[in-house]
């Protein structure tokens, strides 16, 4: 009965409204009956010879209508809600402020998302963290140096405060705030900064774009075109010209994700002359610092900072393969105070123990052992990568090799991504231009340091049979 469904290629409906359409019809004339337990997803999928997209996007339209629901571990049930008494509980989430930005992030859940932009399991940390762990746990045995305040480990910050001054930031502990991981954090500094007319200025194509709760906030966001030296200085003046109610500038300046840039010297330097200019605030993030590659380093824009205009936010992100949770904030005394009231009355903190662990690594040493030996990991990988996309994507695919380092942004020009993700669903190591940029077909984001090494040519591989079958 559910298995003889077939696609009709002369419709003008996108396959997983067909397949709606299908479900519809028979949860209304009764043969998929109210409590129906629904086969499972890989059953369906090989029955009907569809990929995860096109059904997951199915039945997302059922729910939506409130004919089908999905229960953890359960699966999805039909609940035709004509005659329930049941609260839809869809309707409810359809309507909230807190939604996705678009359907297919969904998948991206399925694939472990942003923690994929973390290093790959290849790398072996733990030989990095045996001694700090150690030294950490007798530490708290002693009683020794863990004065915990509500801004963070005392002594960590003190490193931290050491950390950036090799990158030519020069702050005070009464400047630095620890925190948990970025995402989490990101939230509550803008919604405590800022409403829902304030304009939030970011770069065009970028992972701010996947973060559901940013957009959830309401504010007017506002894409600042990208050049290959980074933030285009001309665009981002017209907008602030157009759009002066409270604006924020949200920036990820080297190896900005996903497309790799890294903004020039030169522009670092009209672009903090334009913040000072028009005295508007700007978030520095800066994922990639401790682990930059072997051309000459260029300090974070929070180094020209000389107003206090930026508040910069470093991670340990990219740093281990698991998600440690560490971040740090560097900003005016007065919004560390701010924030951190903040954060204690929303329940992000970090992690008492890893923050030791973090300030036993900077101050023996081993923080900056592990991170050469991170540059050299990546460096390889990349190498590889670049191999690898040569051997299998040329001509296809163009990339900018200057570019390409942690983030690998493949352009395939005249061919359209959208359709090939929406077709064969998304992949667990590779990543389409339109999460970053609603309005990009072309771009597919590959991070080769984030993949296991005998999986790279494997990745590369698939992408180009899915290029080829679409063409």
């Amino acid at each position: 009965m559910l298995y003889e469904w077939k696609a009709d290629s002369t419709s003008k409906l996108p396959m997983y409204m067909q397949l709606a359409n299908f479900f519809r019809e028979k949860i209304k004339n009764g043969e998929l009956k109210n409590g129906t337990k629904m086969p499972g997803r890989e059953q369906l999928m090989t029955k009907l010879g569809i990929s995860k997209t096109t059904l997951i996007s199915a039945f997302s339209q059922l729910q939506h209508e409130g004919l089908l629901v999905s229960y953890p571990k359960s699966g999805y049930v039909i609940t035709n809600r004509l005659d329930s008494k049941q609260v839809n509980w869809q309707s409810y989430i359809k309507k909230a402020r807190h939604k996705t930005s678009f359907e297919e992030y969904r998948f991206w859940g399925n694939s472990n998302g942003l923690t994929n932009f973390s290093l790959s399991n290849s790398f072996h940390t733990a030989e990095y963290l045996h001694d700090a762990m150690k030294t950490s746990a007798l530490r708290i045995n002693e009683k020794k140096n863990l004065e915990l305040t509500k801004y963070g480990l005392t002594a960590l910050r003190e490193s931290v405060v050491r950390h950036v001054e090799r990158m030519g930031i020069k702050t005070d502990v009464e400047n630095v705030l620890i925190s948990s991981e970025t995402i989490q954090r990101l939230y509550y500094v803008y919604e405590s900064l800022l409403n829902t007319n304030s304009s939030f200025l970011y770069e065009q194509t970028n992972i701010i774009n996947t973060i559901s709760n940013i957009h959830s906030l309401g504010m007017n966001m506002t894409p600042i075109k990208l050049d290959r030296h980074g933030i285009s200085v001309s665009d981002l003046e017209k907008k602030i010209a157009k759009h002066r109610c409270c604006p924020i500038l949200h920036l990820d300046p080297t190896d900005q994700g996903p497309t790799g840039i890294v903004m020039s010297r030169k522009r670092r330097l009209e672009l903090i002359e334009l913040v000072d200019k028009y005295v508007i605030p700007v978030v520095e993030i800066d994922h990639s610092a401790n682990i930059w590659h072997s051309r000459i380093s260029l300090n974070p824009l929070k180094s020209l900072d000389t107003h206090g205009n930026v508040i910069y936010m470093g991670s340990m992100l990219k740093c281990y393969p698991f998600d440690f949770q560490l971040s740090w904030i560097i900003a005016d005394r007065y919004l560390i105070e701010h924030f951190s009231n903040v954060f204690i009355q929303n329940g992000v903190k970090a992690n008492f123990f890893m923050q030791i662990v973090a300030d036993e690594m900077f101050r023996s040493g081993m923080m900056y052992v592990m991170m050469k030996d991170i540059k050299a990991f990546v460096l390889k990988r990349r190498e590889a990568a670049l191999r690898l996309c040569e051997k299998h994507l040329k001509p296809k695919a163009e990339w900018d090799e200057r570019n390409c380092y942690f983030h690998f942004w493949l352009d395939f020009p005249g061919v359209n991504i959208r359709k090939i993700f929406n077709r064969h669903g998304i992949m667990t190591d590779a990543y389409p231009g339109y999460f970053f940029d609603r309005n990009d077909t072309s771009h597919i984001l590959l991070c080769p340091a984030s993949i296991e090494e005998e999986k790279l040519e494997e990745t590369i591989s698939r992408i180009r049979l899915l290029v080829e079958k679409s063409c």
